[in-house]
């Protein structure tokens, strides 16, 4: 995981963008070839993976990576952001597998509001799970920089940058490389959470 902290802004928009697109464009030609719906999902699959797979690593990655430099005065404990972020990743891949294994054509319309009554409460945790996971990280961030404890308004503009990911890492990555190149301001003991 420390590698998402030290590659540069164009190597992670690559690592996340560039399998999407590419599988996007082999989905697009398949369609204009009529090829089999389970050449489609297997493509979505893989681009759907590396796309969000590449934002929970990173996520992940600067979370409990800059952790150790928080100052003192700003505790933050990992063990919330760790259940959130399992949250989406598992949604995500109980979606695709279910899309890859499952066929919703051969439920009956019970099996369908079932699998509506798993499903909306599932991505709506899943939601706030990310938004939380997403604010923890601009917060520790700005934390990092700051070095000091902080408002809503300190770390605005990093929650939406992190939000809007592929067009965010350009602007977040080089303070994350600037903070892992830098020695520690603070060492803190064990991580309690």
């Amino acid at each position: 995981m420390k590698l998402f902290l030290t590659l540069k802004h164009w190597q992670v928009f690559a690592l996340q963008m560039g399998p999407a697109v590419i599988s996007q464009c082999f989905l697009f030609s398949g369609l204009q070839s009529g090829a089999a719906i389970g050449s489609f999902l297997l493509l979505f699959a893989i681009g759907m993976v590396f796309y969000a797979g590449t934002l929970f690593a990173w996520l992940y990655a600067v979370a409990s990576g800059l952790r150790s430099r928080l100052p003192a005065t700003v505790p933050m404990r990992l063990n919330w952001f760790r259940t959130a972020l399992f949250v989406p990743a598992f949604y995500i891949t109980a979606i695709l597998a279910y899309l890859l294994f499952g066929s919703v054509a051969d439920m009956g319309g019970s099996q369908v509001a079932l699998l509506a009554v798993l499903i909306v409460p599932l991505h709506l945790l899943s939601m706030a799970g990310m938004l939380y996971c997403i604010y923890f990280t601009a917060k520790l961030l700005k934390a990092v920089e700051l070095q000091r404890p902080l408002d809503l308004s300190d770390y605005l503009g990093e929650l939406f940058l992190i939000w809007f990911f592929p067009i965010g890492i350009w602007l977040i990555q080089p303070r994350v490389n600037a903070l892992v190149g830098a020695t520690p301001l603070v060492t803190r003991g064990p991580n309690p959470g």
